[in-house]
This record gives C-alpha cells, sequence and structure tokens, in this order.
C-alpha cells in the first residue's frame, strides 16, 4: 500500500446533504469566515446593563409592576423580592440616528408583569414599556454591566404628551400591547424621526424628545356657523356736505335699534347737496354691495316709505346712512361653507371635516323697509383636535348664489380654498370677514387622508411612506414628503386571500418588494406618474417579517414556510436577472426543527464587520427563538450559534455597527436585558445556578464559547481500493497554548473514534514563543500571528474497513482556534477508475 497526503484548503461552510465536496463541512459551531479564507473563534455578547427583576407588590396592592429600569411603576417599601425573581424579556430593538449620527438612539420593548393573586406569582401581563438606552450613562472601560440597583441607569421610558384635560402634561410610554406569537413591533426611520407601529397600539413617531401619535385617526367634525345681522355691517355709507348738524348711526340692542355715536360732518361743498355714499373696505367683509350713490331729491324717502326705525333718526342724512332704498335695494342673496383640517407640529394634515352648513349674508333683502346693504361677517365653531394636534386649517368657498340667487350645484363656486391657519387648539370661534379675492389655493381632498388603522408594517420608497398590515390585501401609500397624510384613493392591491396576509415590505434597488404568506410582489413607479404593483411568484413568500435583512451585493434574505430563501437581481430592466434562490438547501436539518407555528418571531440582522446574515429561529417546539443561523455571504455558507438568547437584534447604522440583541432570557440576571455581540469576550455570559433567600445571586456557571468545525464524511473507498488513516495535520494559526482538539468519524457513525479527544497546543514545536498576556516587554520576543502545522495521530483498526471519514476540529476549554485547512496521511490502495454513467451511458449520435 502506498502512503498518501490528501490536502483540503479553502474550507466551506455546513453542507447537509448526502453527496457534498471535500471541503464542506457538515457542522460549524461558534465560527466565523475569515477574509484570510480560515474559520476562526467566533465571539460572544456583553450585557449592557443588568435589567431590574419584576418586584412582588404587596398582597393588597393594586398597581401595575413593570419590569423597568428606571424606578417607574415601584412598589412600595414594605415589597420584597422572590426567591427566583423574574426578568423582563426584550419584545423589539430598534435603531435611531439624528445629523448624521450626531444624535443616536436605542430604542427597545421591555415587558412588564403584574402579580397574579392565584399563583401568587408575578407573570408577564401582556404590556410592555417603550425605552430608550443610553449608551453614555453606561459602566465604562469594563465588562461588568449596570447593576440593577445602581443609583443612575443607562434607560429611560419614553414619554408622551397627555390630553388636555389631563391632570398631568407628561405621561410615559409603560402600557403598550405585547406581541408575543405575532408580528413584533415594526419601524421606520424618515426625516429625522423613526416611526413605529405594531398593529394594536396607535402608531408612534419619535423626535429624539417626545413621542406623538403618528398622523391622525379621524376626519374633524363639520364646523358650524353664524351670520351677523345689517347692523354689524362691515361696509357702511357716508355723507358728503357742509352739514353742520350731528347726526347718529344706528346700534342694535336687544330693546330693539337705538341711536348711537354721533358725528360732525363740516367739510363738503353744499352746493353738491346732501346725499350719502356707500362705502366699500375692499378687504373686509363676506356678501356683496352696491356703490350708488344715495342724494337728495328724487331719492328721497317719503313718509310712507320710509324704513323701519326711521323716527329714531334725527334727520334724512342720519337716516340714509342706515337704510338706503330706491337704486340701492338689492337682494342677492350669498352664502359660503367652511371645512376644517387638523395639523401636527410636523406639518402634516388630516383628513378635511364634512362642509358646514351654508352661512347666508342678505344684502338688502326685505325691500325698500329692510334695505340694509353692506358685506357681513361670519362666526365660525371649530373643533378642538386631539392631543397632536397644534393647528387647524380652515378653508372657505366662494359665494354659493349666482348673481339670480340660485345655488351653484357644482364647479369653483363649491370648491373649497385655503382662508386661514388658526395656530392653536384652543381657539373655538373665529369671525370670518375675507372677501373671495383674499381665499388662498384650492383644497383638493384627494391629497389628504388620516393614518391607516391596524398598520403593522411600513417602508419608504421614492419619499413616500408605504403601510400594511390590516387584514385586506391593501398596501397604503402616503403624499410624497408627508408620511403621515394617506389619501383615501393611494391604495393597492397586492394578489388575493389565497397568498395569505402581507407578512413584510422593504424598499431595495429599485422596487418596493411586498412579501405574502405565499407569494412576492414587487411595487414599481413613481409620486409622479403613480405605483403599479406586479407578481413575482406566488409559491414562495416569507413567515417572519423581521427575517427580512438586505445582504450586500446579493438581495433580500428571509424566512419562509419552506427554507430561507434569497431575492436577487436588479429588480429593474438592466439585464440582471431577477430570480428567488433557496440559499438554505444546505441546512436542511437545522431548517426542519424549526417551529413553524412561532416563526414569526424569527429575527435577522446583517453584521456587515463579520460578512454575515444572522437568523434566529425557534426550533424542537420552542416558542422562543433559540437557535442562530449565520450566513457567511461572501462564501456563501452557513453555520451555527448556539447559547444566543436573542429575541430581536438591530445593528448599528454608525462606524461601530455594533450587534445588539434583546434577550428573552427571563431566569439568568447576566443573560438577560440588552446584550452586545463581541469578539473580546470568550463567554456567552452567565447562568445563575443558585440563589440565596433573598434572591440574590449564590452560584453561576460560565457559558463558554465552544468552536467546532466537523468536515463531511468523504467518501475515500470511492476513489481508493483500500483506505488507512494515519495523521491528520491541522494548518491552524498558532495561538500559543490554546489548545485545539481533533477526533475523527468512521462511515458516519453516531459516535467518534476516540473516547477522548486529542489535544495539542496551537504552538511551532520547534520555536515555541510567548502567549499574550503572559509575555513581558524587553524579556520576551514578540512575532505576529503565523499559520503552524498542528500533527495529530489517529488510528481506525478497530473500526473496520474505512470507507467513509470525517475529521472534527475543536476548541480546548472555550480557547480560540482558527483552521486554515488539513492534511490527511492515510495508507491507500490502487486508485479506482471510476467513470460516471450518466456519462458512460450518454445517447449514441451516430
Amino acid at each position: 500500500m502506498d502512503t498518501q497526503t490528501l490536502q483540503v484548503f479553502s474550507l466551506r461552510g455546513m453542507d447537509e446533504r448526502w453527496i457534498v465536496d471535500p471541503q464542506d463541512a457538515l457542522y460549524i459551531q461558534d465560527m466565523t469566515w475569515t477574509q484570510n479564507d480560515s474559520w476562526r473563534t467566533s465571539g460572544g455578547f456583553l450585557q449592557l446593563f443588568t435589567p431590574s427583576p419584576f418586584e412582588k407588590e404587596e398582597e393588597t396592592g393594586q398597581g401595575q409592576v413593570a419590569g423597568s429600569n428606571d424606578g417607574e411603576n415601584t412598589s412600595s417599601s414594605d415589597t420584597a423580592t422572590t426567591d427566583a425573581p423574574i426578568f423582563g424579556t426584550i419584545n423589539s430593538i430598534h435603531w435611531f440616528a439624528q445629523h448624521n449620527g450626531a444624535r443616536q438612539w436605542l430604542i427597545y420593548e421591555e415587558q412588564n408583569s403584574k402579580f397574579n393573586s392565584t399563583t401568587g406569582k408575578l407573570e408577564p401581563d401582556g404590556t410592555v414599556s417603550l425605552k430608550v438606552f443610553d449608551g453614555t450613562l453606561g459602566k465604562r472601560f469594563t465588562s461588568d454591566a449596570v447593576p440593577a440597583d445602581a443609583e443612575v441607569k443607562p434607560s429611560r421610558t419614553l414619554i408622551q404628551y397627555e390630553d388636555v384635560d389631563s391632570s398631568s402634561r407628561l405621561s410615559e410610554l409603560n402600557i403598550r400591547s405585547e406581541s408575543q406569537l405575532a408580528t413584533r413591533t415594526q419601524s421606520q426611520s424618515y426625516g429625522g424621526r423613526i416611526y413605529l407601529v405594531n398593529g394594536y397600539d396607535e402608531p408612534l413617531v419619535f423626535d429624539g424628545d417626545f413621542c406623538e401619535r403618528a398622523g391622525f385617526s379621524q376626519r374633524p367634525p363639520a364646523p358650524f356657523t353664524q351670520t351677523s345681522g345689517f347692523e354689524n355691517s362691515t361696509t357702511f355709507p357716508f355723507a358728503v356736505g357742509d352739514f353742520h348738524q350731528q347726526i347718529s348711526t344706528l346700534k342694535m340692542s336687544g330693546s330693539g335699534a337705538i341711536p348711537d355715536r354721533t358725528r360732525d360732518f363740516e367739510d363738503g361743498n353744499p352746493s353738491l347737496g346732501w346725499y350719502s355714499l356707500h362705502k366699500n373696505i375692499p378687504y373686509w367683509g363676506v356678501g356683496v354691495t352696491s356703490d350708488a350713490e344715495i342724494g337728495a331729491g328724487g331719492y328721497r324717502f317719503k313718509q310712507d316709505d320710509s324704513p323701519k326705525h326711521f323716527n329714531l333718526f334725527f334727520n334724512p342724512v342720519s337716516l340714509r346712512m342706515n337704510f338706503h332704498a330706491l337704486q340701492q335695494i338689492n337682494t342677492r342673496r350669498c352664502g359660503f361653507q367652511y371645512r376644517v383640517t387638523y395639523v401636527n407640529e410636523r406639518g402634516q394634515e388630516s383628513e378635511a371635516s364634512e362642509a358646514s352648513n351654508i352661512a347666508y349674508v342678505d344684502n338688502g333683502s326685505g325691500g325698500k323697509k329692510r334695505a340694509a346693504h353692506g358685506k357681513g361677517l361670519i362666526g365660525v365653531s371649530l373643533p378642538i383636535g386631539p392631543k397632536e394636534c397644534v393647528a387647524r386649517r380652515l378653508y372657505r368657498t366662494r359665494n354659493v348664489y349666482d348673481s339670480k340667487g340660485d345655488l351653484y350645484t357644482k364647479g369653483d363656486q363649491r370648491s373649497f380654498y385655503f382662508l386661514k391657519e388658526i395656530p392653536d387648539n384652543m381657539t373655538k370661534i373665529m369671525v370670518d370677514g375675507h372677501p373671495d379675492t383674499a381665499l388662498g389655493e384650492l383644497l383638493d381632498t384627494r391629497d389628504l387622508g388620516n393614518f391607516p388603522p391596524r398598520t403593522k408594517f411600513l417602508a419608504v420608497f421614492k419619499n413616500t411612506m408605504f403601510a400594511a398590515g390590516s387584514d385586506l390585501n391593501e398596501l397604503r401609500y402616503s403624499a410624497p414628503l408627508f408620511p403621515e397624510v394617506f389619501p383615501e384613493d393611494h391604495i393597492l392591491t397586492i394578489g388575493d386571500d389565497d397568498g395569505g396576509p402581507i407578512t413584510g415590505i422593504r424598499a431595495t434597488k429599485n422596487a418596493l418588494v411586498v412579501f405574502k404568506t405565499r407569494g412576492i410582489y414587487l411595487v414599481k413607479g413613481d409620486p409622479l406618474n403613480g405605483f403599479s404593483s406586479q407578481t413575482l411568484n406566488k409559491d414562495i413568500g416569507c413567515i417572519a417579517p423581521d427575517s427580512i435583512a438586505e445582504v450586500p451585493g446579493l438581495g433580500l434574505a428571509f424566512l419562509s414556510e419552506k427554507s430561507v430563501y434569497l431575492l436577487e437581481g436588479a429588480l429593474e430592466n438592466t439585464g440582471s436577472v431577477t430570480a428567488v434562490v433557496n440559499i438554505g438547501s444546505e441546512i436542511p436539518n437545522q431548517l426542519e426543527k424549526l417551529n413553524t407555528s412561532a416563526a414569526i418571531r424569527a429575527s435577522s440582522a446583517v453584521y456587515q464587520r463579520d460578512k454575515e446574515y444572522w437568523l434566529s429561529i425557534p426550533t424542537m417546539g420552542s416558542s422562543k427563538n433559540n437557535i442562530c443561523l449565520v450566513y457567511h455571504y461572501e462564501v456563501g455558507s452557513w453555520s451555527i450559534r448556539k447559547d444566543f438568547p436573542v429575541d430581536c437584534m438591530v445593528v448599528s447604522k454608525d462606524h461601530r455597527g455594533y450587534l445588539f440583541m434583546g434577550s428573552n432570557d427571563s431566569e439568568n440576571d447576566y443573560k438577560s436585558g440588552i446584550l452586545v455581540y463581541t469578539k473580546g469576550v470568550d463567554t456567552k455570559g452567565l447562568t445563575t445556578l443558585e440563589r440565596y433567600t433573598d434572591g440574590s445571586v449564590k452560584e453561576t456557571s460560565t457559558v463558554p464559547i465552544n468552536s467546532i468545525y466537523e468536515t463531511v464524511s468523504n467518501d475515500y473507498a470511492s476513489v481508493f481500493a483500500n483506505f488507512r488513516p494515519a495523521h491528520v495535520m491541522a494548518y491552524a494559526v498558532g495561538y500559543g497554548d490554546n489548545g485545539l482538539n481533533v477526533n475523527t468519524r468512521v462511515n458516519r457513525s453516531i459516535d467518534q473514534v476516540r473516547t477522548t479527544v486529542q489535544t495539542a497546543e496551537q504552538q511551532d514545536p520547534n520555536e515555541t514563543y510567548p502567549v499574550y498576556g503572559s509575555a513581558k516587554f524587553g524579556t520576551d520576543r514578540w512575532i505576529a500571528y503565523r499559520p503552524t502545522v498542528v500533527r495529530y495521530d489517529i488510528s481506525t483498526t478497530h473500526r473496520g474497513p474505512v470507507r467513509e471519514l470525517s475529521v472534527s476540529f475543536a476548541s480546548s476549554n472555550g480557547n480560540k482556534i482558527e483552521l486554515i485547512g488539513y492534511d490527511l496521511e492515510a495508507k491507500v490502495g490502487e486508485q479506482r477508475s471510476i467513470k460516471p454513467l450518466n456519462k458512460a451511458l450518454r445517447p449514441s449520435r451516430r
């Protein structure tokens, strides 16, 4: 038998299929692929702060107890913790930045609790508190988390404004609905703000200081109008002449008309006679008026034709100044209607109210004896808006009656134009005297609309906010540049009921991708030319909205009922094929464990520092995510991370690119709260083993990082007549006394060949050098890390003839390893000459 050395380099990720390539792995745990084309020990996580445990409330207490970190909703001084405290899990986590990252927030939802008198325990009460983490308040230069009893905690509950009639001006957002086996709270940044929706509570927008409802939920009620009488006319006649007598004008009171305000008219030419002129003020007063003169002679009043209250005037001039007749008689009716909208502090406008009643202004109606001419005033009763309303906009028609007194039924006269903005939410009555010439731009009610109710998903595409989440197959989109204004006709129907509900939306490249349970749809277009939807397929869809992530250079990755898929292509007519690729086909065994009933809670993130797509999923019947599948997208390979209690995760969008994880561990003090992934630690938190009677931790156990790289079972018997392995030479990076374990498996056996693994230090035996942490300056020599060969002797004689062999490399005691490749020395028989039948039995071409 000859001895041959078989080399395997360019190691790749997991491939659990039966027939695979030699460089593939059967199983990879807690390792990451590097730019040196090697596999290295991955990182662990640090706890940002220790969350306060749920505290037991005294039996007489009635209030809710929240799993808070800043002291809100705490119980009285007589309370005591339970022997086994429960920590609130993190329901959702979001990243938000302003001013190009100058201000940054980590927003999260923490579970609340309430004392159950039946069980005598604190239990989650189905609500969460919306909080923000402030890293500047954390403990610096230490790996320890901020303790639960610290005076200054790095988190606070977000606040919102209360209603005007509330006893407090501000309140905390600590009673939001908790989504358990449902879509968690989704977020979308737009215009320096972040929008939060969950389909149950009102949609929120956070501006960095306060939270407020996004948009409006209802249209305002119609305003009510009241008009003034002729005695309050804004236009009036005046006399011309040198009449030296004092005259009076008429004023209406509760008992009728009485003279009021005497005036002297001493200027004028007496040759012009005595007459009055109707004065028109063009910029104040609604309705129409006449410019005719009321002179002496033919325009005098006769005693029988004297207007009403004529006996209250001292002279004819005074009479004519108030009541005009003859050619001044004008019975034209004028009418106006109003509509109102709410405006919030971001300039987002609500849907317009219904039109008000018609406000009538009669000019000279009732004949000669009631010929009261002049433009009038209209009082408009305004509705008070909700707490997010900071202003109201009033719109009005032009005169809705023509010159014949007939009502216009349509056209410009029945359209509404901008009248005035009332810059508060307190004014209840406004007096309108603006003529039609003072009206502003036309109100197009098709451009207004309230924020869609029950919104679960948000996405921004072409400066337009898209919203979905109702039971209908509807995708709503806002007016451009107005993310909280959704016109009624801005609706796209996506697919049909056979594909299930919409399960996620995401903007990518030049299209908006809409996912359903079974189906993928593309929305294209722009606000100017309109949007349209196209069907990509009706077979593959997404079942977890938080599994959708943009993988750089590839496309959108998402979890479906069958596998993990990638939507790739330019989604545009550029020659690139738009296709759905199954990237989970290499790990069928892992995906078979998926609990589809709880899969909607699966969460993902793209960790660009290591070129990884993380997918946390629930398996083996668990209702919580309990395993992380990691896709190394630069080499198209998978690996696994265990003991990461990740319910939700997000990557900071700054130069640091931190991966923050919201923990679903409610039992262990040092694995709950918010975690951050880092290669600077070699543990994954601590497991609480025992507590003192007061509930404090007595004993813990470290959760190590166990790096494992097990190769596939290569079929050597298909190449050689006989095969007997002798040595394995691992090409590893020399990390000194960090042990590297090696074992083998024969013919896909359940058990490995050796009951005890072989361990060797990752050192060059001919040139050992000090290890980082123990080397001393000025004494030891310092070198850079470099690859070295570590040899292991193996024997499989007690396992019978070897057909297939796999090699397992693992870290010793949680130490760091980095594997580049390996050599396998074996004694082999003659090489078999095997010809694939699919080539040998090709159809004859003769």
